[in-house]
C-alpha cells in the first residue's frame, strides 16, 4: 500500500512539475516575443530575414534554451533581451534538469516492470529487456522521422541525424526546423515528446555511467587482488627462505662447518 501510495504521489508531483514548467516556457516565450517582435519589425528586415515573426517562434525558443539544445536560428537581438535570458535561462536549465531526473525516474519504474519477476529465466529476462529497449526507440524515433519527412521534408538520413542531434542536446544548428507549422508541433507534440526522449536518454546514460562504474570497481578488485596475491608469495618465500636458513644453522651435522 505504502509502495502505490508513493507511486500515485510520485506521479502526481511530475504531472504538477512538468505544467508548471510548461507554463515557465510559455511565460518566457510571451516575454520574448513582447520584446523581440516590436524590435524586429522596426527594423525593417527583409520577411527572411525575420526570427520572430510570430509567437510560436517566440515558443520554439523557449524550448530550444532550456533544454540546452540551443539551435541558434532563433536568438534575442535587443539588449533587454540578451540581459533578460541569462536569468530566464538559469532558471529555466535548473527545472529543466530536475524534470529531466523526474522523468528518468518514470522510465525506471516503467523498466522494473519488464523485469520485475526474479523467478524468470535469464533468456526471458533478457528478452523483456530488449523489448523495453525496442519499444522506447520506436517511441523516441518513430514520431520525428515521419513528422520531419511529411511536414519539413527531410531525407530519412537527415531525419535520424536532426533527431539524434536534439535529443543529445548537441544542436548543432545545421539541421533546422524552418515551417511555422513544425514549430507549432515543438511545443504541442514534440515538447512532451521531447521530454520523454530526452528523460530516456539520461536514462540510458545512467545506466551506461552505472555499467562503466560497475566494471571500472570489478578491475580495481581483481587489481588489488592480484596485488595482495604477489605479496603474499613474496612472504611466503621469504619465509621459506627464513626457516630453510634457521634450519641449515641449528642442524647439529652443519656446526663443524
Amino acid at each position: 500500500m505504502g509502495c502505490c501510495e508513493f507511486d500515485r504521489n510520485f506521479m502526481l508531483w511530475t504531472i504538477v512539475y512538468t505544467l508548471a514548467v510548461t507554463v515557465y516556457v510559455l511565460f518566457g516565450a510571451a516575454v520574448f516575443y513582447g520584446i523581440e517582435h516590436p524590435a524586429e519589425v522596426t527594423s525593417q528586415l527583409g520577411a527572411t530575414d525575420r526570427q520572430w515573426q510570430h509567437f510560436v517562434d517566440a515558443v520554439y525558443f523557449a524550448v530550444v534554451t532550456i533544454t540546452t539544445i540551443g539551435y541558434g536560428n532563433v536568438t534575442p537581438k535587443t539588449v533587454l533581451g540578451r540581459l533578460l535570458i541569462i536569468p530566464y535561462a538559469f532558471l529555466g536549465v535548473g527545472l529543466m534538469f530536475h524534470l529531466v531526473g523526474l522523468l528518468e525516474s518514470f522510465h525506471q519504474w516503467i523498466f522494473h516492470l519488464f523485469v520485475r519477476h526474479q523467478s524468470v529465466s535469464f533468456k526471458k529476462d533478457m528478452l523483456m529487456r530488449l523489448l523495453h529497449f525496442l519499444l522506447c526507440l520506436s517511441l523516441v524515433y518513430f514520431l520525428p522521422l515521419s513528422w520531419l519527412m511529411t511536414v519539413e521534408e527531410k531525407s530519412f538520413v537527415d531525419s535520424l541525424y536532426f533527431t539524434y542531434i536534439t535529443l543529445a542536446t548537441i544542436g548543432y544548428g545545421d539541421q533546422l526546423v524552418t515551417r511555422s507549422e513544425s514549430k507549432l508541433w515543438t511545443f504541442v507534440i514534440m515538447w512532451p515528446y521531447t521530454l520523454f526522449g530526452l528523460s530516456w536518454f539520461a536514462w540510458l546514460y545512467v545506466r551506461i555511467h552505472h555499467f562503466l562504474t560497475h566494471l571500472s570497481k570489478r578491475v580495481t578488485f581483481l587489481r588489488r587482488e592480484q596485488i595482495v596475491m604477489v605479496e603474499e608469495g613474496v612472504d611466503t618465500d621469504d619465509q621459506r627462505a627464513e626457516t630453510s636458513m634457521e634450519t641449515t644453522h641449528d642442524n647439529p651435522n652443519n656446526r663443524g662447518l
